[in-house]
């Protein structure tokens, strides 16, 4: 029987180890660096307020952010951008507020937009001035009542009267849970609200209000009714009244001067309209292009010189008041009112013919509307 064939043994070749790449170092994370004037800027920031960059810069505050940032950028042991992250967002929401707030033509720069403190103890970014007179009552029922429930702060309320005697009897009359300060002002509610724009700084977030405002209204989404602001959203809205202003560039809000939903919009707009003087808000400007003239119709001629001065106006199409216009006592009764109406209306018309037109009620009261020419 013949021998098999035996398979040559396979001889193992010799695995050759393959050269292992090394990995490259990355550089040790560092402590992130921590200037002390950095760090006092983010724990107590500045207000910076500016019409141009260059002003921005200047500012103590932005200065400091800057410069800190320059010493981490020329830190050679700094080698991830992850570190200048925190520097760039503060630096550039600085530059921001101060550059960010340019006015329209002819607009003035704000002045003093810092804390309200030491006016009066206000703890609000804005301020409520109601002038009243011979109604403690009144204002203790509606006014003060509808801002309690709206959540407004008491400490940034001012309720101002015509003198000492007015001074004695609201302080004695008013519970002193439902405003800040009395201040004695003038008498008359026209020279009265001029004194309450001087009373308050340049860059002041001022409420007017009348003593005798009983609700806020706000129209229903569907547009078929209106309904008093939930409690506590009353300060809400003022606040975010205040805030489109900046946004748009403008220095006076107001409401629809009509309480009717089928009027009313879920609107807001920015061109020539009436801003109702019972209940509005203004950023406090001592200037005096903005100082109305006439005794009657007051408010008329206040939108048209905001208006003018400014571009605009803002309105809240949607929000209305529930009020007693002209009712007995106060400060806004005038005999011969009816005589008075039709002499405002034309002076108003008179001063400014492109933006007057009157209009007369059934009952013979002189009226006006405003209208802006479209260009």
């Amino acid at each position: 029987m013949p021998t098999p064939l035996m398979p040559k043994p396979l001889k193992p070749k010799p695995l050759k180890p393959k050269p292992l790449k090394p990995k490259p170092l990355k550089p040790p994370l560092l402590p992130t660096p921590k200037p002390k004037p950095l760090m006092h800027l983010m724990q107590n920031p500045q207000p910076v307020v500016a019409d141009s960059p260059d002003k921005a810069v200047d500012n103590p505050s932005v200065k400091a952010v800057a410069d800190s940032l320059d010493a981490i950028v020329a830190n050679p042991d700094v080698t991830d951008v992850r570190y200048l992250l925190p520097y760039f967002i503060m630096l550039t929401k600085k530059f921001i507020q101060g550059t960010g707030r340019k006015s329209l033509k002819g607009r003035q720069s704000l002045k003093g937009r810092q804390s309200l403190k030491g006016q009066g103890g206000a703890k609000s970014s804005y301020v409520v001035a109601i002038p009243s007179y011979n109604r403690v009552q009144k204002l203790a029922e509606k006014t003060l009542a509808t801002l309690k429930r709206g959540g407004v702060p008491r400490s940034c309320i001012h309720v101002f009267v015509a003198n000492e005697a007015e001074h004695k009897a609201y302080s004695e009359g008013l519970p002193k849970d439902l405003y800040g300060k009395i201040v004695v002002g003038v008498k008359g509610i026209t020279p009265q609200r001029r004194f309450i724009v001087k009373y308050f700084k340049e860059g002041t977030n001022v409420v007017s209000m009348d003593d005798d405002v009983e609700e806020v209204m706000k129209l229903s989404r569907d547009g078929n009714s209106i309904k008093p602001f939930q409690t506590g959203h009353l300060d809400k809205f003022y606040k975010e009244a205040f805030q489109v202003c900046r946004n748009k560039g403008l220095f006076i809000w107001g409401v629809y001067p009509v309480k009717n939903p089928f009027f009313m919009k879920q609107e807001t707009t920015f061109d020539l309209k009436f801003i109702l003087g019972t209940t509005y808000g203004f950023i406090v400007r001592h200037d005096a292009d903005l100082v109305p003239t006439v005794a009657e119709k007051e408010d008329y001629e206040n939108s048209i010189r905001y208006y003018l001065k400014d571009g605009g106006v803002v309105r809240f199409n949607n929000v209305c008041l529930k009020t007693v216009f002209h009712s007995p006592g106060g400060l806004g009764l005038i005999e011969n009112r009816f005589e008075v109406n039709k002499k405002a209306a034309e002076t108003l018309q008179s001063r400014y013919p492109d933006l007057v037109k009157i209009r007369h009620r059934e009952n013979g009261m002189t009226e006006i509307r405003l209208h802006a020419k479209k260009t």
